[in-house]
């Protein structure tokens, strides 16, 4: 099985629920640490699953595909205000790097 990973995206309140309906268009920005998608993005965060296989070793990335909704783990405000979390895909993510 692949080891997968996730990753992190932070945006304004007016994108978050478009986002949650279609993903993320190309070429969005990625961080793998939360503090730098809340610096850089906004305080709606998304964590987002990847292949580990297809992320660069930089501190963010783009990637040149959308990134279709089934892959967000949670959508939460930056105070943990819970939106949505997919506790399965998480396992499977967890699951993933065993």
């Amino acid at each position: 099985m692949e080891k997968l990973t996730i990753c992190y995206h932070g945006t304004a309140e007016k994108n978050a629920s478009l986002i949650e309906k279609v993903g993320f268009i190309a070429w969005t920005y990625f961080a793998k640490h939360l503090e730098d998608a809340v610096e850089f993005g906004g305080n709606h965060i998304f964590e987002v699953m990847f292949k580990k296989s297809e992320i660069p070793d930089n501190w963010q990335f783009r990637l040149p595909k959308h990134i279709p909704s089934k892959n967000i783990v949670c959508h939460y405000k930056f105070n943990k205000t819970v939106i949505n979390d997919n506790t399965s895909l998480r396992k499977k993510i967890f699951n993933s790097n065993q």
